[in-house]
């Protein structure tokens, strides 16, 4: 959900059925000073006039209603919570329209908060004052979704319908939740429905692409992929061209490349086949693809430059890729990714004091991710500097203490500082943290450091069982070294 709305959406849902009921209202000054001022998005003096206006007006629940409204466009939940209250609790009983308006303010207040149950209890609250609408049926049916309650999502979907047989979210919501239940052949059929209701309508194809990816019927997905990556470049379907790059990648590719040759002028398809190649590390074809569009200078231009410059450090042309990574960063100076990819790539070429210097940079940018301190307390780490290595590693835990890395890291100095108990908890922590093998986890070197070679090896082989990614090759390989198992 995107909390972000504007002004125009703001005003719509609370004038929503509003203007046909005859219902005295405020016509103060401030008030209508007020709603000049939303007209205009001029949000500050919006909010100015209705603090004046419930000064003069201390029940003024209309203006509760639109300060609430505003400060959550502003991301300000705990003020507009405080206001949908106060809304709620000075409305008129009879004005039915603004008092559903504010139930369904507040649920959107809630859902933002992450408080679910309330948010739902506020969502049926509107709906019992105003059944009619779609949208407010909508938003409580993707919160039962996702707490995995689809039969009632499942209702809410099939209202939707009854009011509206023309609705495309009614039956995409039906087929989202045939597919979260692992009915896949109910779910092509809802989608079926809803690319005849809107057949340019990427999620459409997208989500029944996953229905067919999951069936095993790889060319009906692949066909389903490209057709919503066609239309608008569906996030969804390229999530799932990535795994049928996994599963189907010959069929993929040869339906990629004809869609290239359809379309010789459009850059997204050859960007598309190096990224897949990119996903099976034949980088020296993705490069070739990507030298198709690299020098276009089009929107694209610094992703295409920043992955073929991945590409090049993964084949160790550390300086091509240095040269590639700063085309990517002159294109787009704001993406901090692109630092990140500097400082790994400098480190990789043995320039960790350099890659230091990049990450410092990406840190004055991004101070409140923890990514970046981890990886400078890294560089650090390896090139002499274990006291300012401890110093990054303790910010990145700060903030974030759910990252396993970092205390593994942590802990490994401690060990190597003689400071035992330290070490202790900190490889404990990431035992606590990781408790399922998969990618990306590292609790094989706890156990390790914690004296439990055995365990370290079923949870290695439990990774490896789990996924062939490469990484987890490198640390199992990582983890026999410092076992001393060199074969």
């Amino acid at each position: 959900m995107n909390y972000q709305t504007t002004l125009t959406a703001i005003l719509l849902f609370l004038f929503c059925a509003c203007s046909a009921i005859a219902q005295e209202r405020p016509d103060s000054y401030n008030y209508r000073r007020a709603m000049e001022a939303m007209e205009n998005d001029e949000v500050e003096e919006a909010l100015t006039y209705f603090d004046k206006e419930v000064k003069e007006n201390p029940k003024n629940g209309y203006a509760f209603l639109y300060m609430s409204a505003l400060q959550y466009y502003k991301n300000e939940f705990g003020k507009a919570l405080t206001y949908a209250n106060s809304a709620i609790r000075y409305l008129p009983v009879t004005d039915t329209a603004y008092i559903a308006a504010a139930y369904f303010g507040r649920a959107q207040v809630y859902a933002a908060l992450e408080e679910v149950s309330k948010a739902i209890d506020d969502y049926s609250a509107a709906l019992r004052v105003d059944p009619e609408h779609t949208e407010w049926y909508e938003e409580r049916a993707n919160l039962y979704y996702n707490r995995e309650e689809y039969d009632l999502a499942d209702k809410d979907y099939q209202k939707i319908v009854s009011l509206d047989e023309g609705s495309v979210m009614g039956y995409m919501g039906l087929g989202r939740n045939a597919n979260a239940r692992a009915e896949y052949a109910e779910a092509i059929k809802q989608f079926d429905y809803v690319i005849k209701l809107a057949p340019d309508y990427s999620s459409g194809y997208s989500f029944r692409a996953e229905s067919y990816t999951r069936l095993g019927e790889y060319d009906k997905a692949i066909d389903d992929v490209i057709q919503a990556l066609d239309i608008d470049g569906d996030k969804v379907a390229f999530y799932w061209m990535l795994q049928l790059a996994d599963s189907a990648f010959f069929s993929l590719n040869a339906k990629l490349k004809v869609q290239m040759l359809k379309e010789k002028e459009n850059t997204y398809w050859p960007y598309c086949l190096g990224v897949i190649y990119e996903r099976q590390s034949n980088y020296r074809k993705a490069i070739e693809y990507y030298k198709m569009i690299v020098d276009k200078k089009d929107e694209s231009a610094g992703m295409v430059a920043y992955r073929f410059a991945n590409c090049l450090d993964e084949l160790g042309n550390y300086t091509q890729a240095l040269r590639y990574n700063e085309l990517a960063i002159s294109i787009d100076t704001t993406d901090v990714d692109y630092l990140m990819q500097k400082a790994n790539i400098e480190d990789n070429a043995g320039r960790s004091k350099e890659a230091i210097a990049t990450v410092s940079a990406y840190i004055e940018k991004a101070p409140d991710q923890y990514y970046g301190y981890y990886r400078r307390g890294w560089f650090k780490d390896h090139s002499g500097d274990p006291d300012g290595a401890l110093e990054d590693y303790m910010m990145a835990i700060t903030l974030e203490s759910k990252a396993d890395y970092p205390y593994l890291s942590r802990g490994i100095l401690w060990r190597e500082k003689g400071e035992t108990e330290k070490a202790r908890k900190d490889f404990e922590r990431v035992l606590a943290l990781d408790t399922v093998p998969g990618d990306n986890t590292c609790a094989h070197y706890a156990y390790f450091y914690l004296g439990q070679p055995e365990k370290a090896i079923d949870w290695m082989n439990k990774v490896l069982a789990k996924s062939d990614d490469k990484g987890n090759h490198y640390d199992a390989a990582c983890l026999y070294s410092i076992m001393g198992k060199r074969d």
